[in-house]
């Protein structure tokens, strides 16, 4: 069994799609502890992996002390423009046309492409300091983690279900 330290707090274990996941279901017990003390239980096996982005693992210098990043992509990381509607209403209309128009589709793939750009050049300083990517075979992971969520939503998340869930990554 893998103990894979998680950044949250227990409250939000049950919040966080990773973390519904537990031995039963992926064979790993994720362990919460604050971010600051991951390298050294990385260091000394009180976590044997841990869970969060290449610029995470790059920053942090967990290259030393962890051997492989697996590219499981269960975590999309988006970004979004939020302004209140008081605000948006105060703003001249060619503002609010430029900022409904721009704000969803040429910020939106801005925002994407520097992402990915960041996420790459992380990733390649994980490898150029030594840890071994691996891609593992998506497909089985998903059909492994989907299993659970019929236990999930009926417990824990009671005001939907994964149907509707889904229907909005669409």
């Amino acid at each position: 069994m893998v103990r894979n330290r998680a950044g949250m707090t227990p409250d939000c274990l049950n919040l966080g799609v990773f973390f519904i996941w537990g031995p039963d279901t992926l064979g790993a017990t994720a362990i919460t502890m604050p971010l600051g003390e991951l390298y050294g239980a990385l260091q000394n096996g009180t976590a044997e992996a841990s869970e969060g982005p290449y610029e995470q693992l790059a920053t942090n210098k967990f290259y030393e002390v962890q051997d492989y990043v697996i590219n499981t992509n269960h975590v999309y990381e988006w970004v979004a423009v939020f302004i209140s509607e008081k605000t948006y209403q105060k703003l001249p209309e060619d503002l609010q046309d430029i900022l409904s128009e721009y704000a969803v589709s040429s910020f939106g793939d801005y925002c994407t492409e520097l992402n990915q750009e960041t996420a790459d050049s992380y990733l390649q300083e994980l490898v150029d300091n030594g840890m071994e990517v691996i891609e593992p075979d998506r497909e089985a992971f998903q059909e492994k983690a989907l299993s659970s969520y019929d236990k999930w939503f009926a417990d824990e998340w009671t005001v939907t279900d994964y149907d509707e869930v889904m229907s909005y990554a669409k």
